[in-house]
């Protein structure tokens, strides 16, 4: 299926882009955004100010694993209040590069 979305609209840039399970599209911007947008482009929620997002991951109870590059750190975001988020404080990772929902 063939998804296009005007992303300058909402702000975004991608440099990483995962279909969900609910039809959404879960978007990585490098510059400090991730967000989700639903099939018709229109912004479900959107957190900002992060450190150089690399990658995003759904997780099963809904809540968004965000990997933060730039603060060497994986933060916890609940998309029913984007703006709480749970860092959960891994230490040791250094220059973290991805992760996989394997």
């Amino acid at each position: 299926m063939l998804w296009t979305a005007d992303l300058r609209s909402a702000g975004l840039r991608p440099t990483r882009a995962t279909r969900l399970d609910n039809g959404n599209t879960l978007i990585v911007d490098s510059r400090g955004t991730v967000a989700e947008l639903d099939p018709r482009s229109t912004v479900v929620w959107k957190v900002t100010g992060l450190a150089t997002p690399v990658q995003a991951l759904r997780l099963e109870d809904g809540n968004t694993l965000i990997l933060e590059q730039g603060a060497n750190r994986i933060v916890e975001v609940d998309p029913i209040n984007p703006k709480v988020r749970t860092d959960l404080n891994l230490r040791g990772l250094n220059q973290p590069q991805g992760m996989s929902n394997y």
